[in-house]
């Protein structure tokens, strides 16, 4: 296992479990983005955490910021950027 592991590191530049973390990590922000947002529970349960309080500790450690501020601040982002491709600041 341990050859695995260093070959893997060697190959992608971090271990699997760090793969692991960012692909849950990216598809937890992916769902996140979504409008309108689905619930934490729903987002917890998608990722396998059977609490939504471990997926809540899981996110917040790895983004500094809560999956609901994290989500809410990415969506206005997103609402910005659509009024700005359109020209017009009075789409939402």
């Amino acid at each position: 296992m341990r050859t695995l592991e260093r070959a893997f590191i060697e190959e992608f530049g971090k271990s699997m479990f760090q793969c692991q973390v960012d692909a849950r990590l990216a598809f937890a922000q992916t769902l996140l983005r979504w409008m309108p947002p689905p619930k934490i529970s729903v987002v917890a349960s998608m990722l396998g955490y059977d609490e939504p309080r471990d997926f809540h500790h899981f996110f917040e450690k790895h983004t500094g910021e809560t999956p609901s501020a994290w989500g809410r601040k990415e969506r206005e982002k997103a609402k910005l950027d659509i009024r700005l491709a359109a020209g017009s600041d009075e789409l939402f």
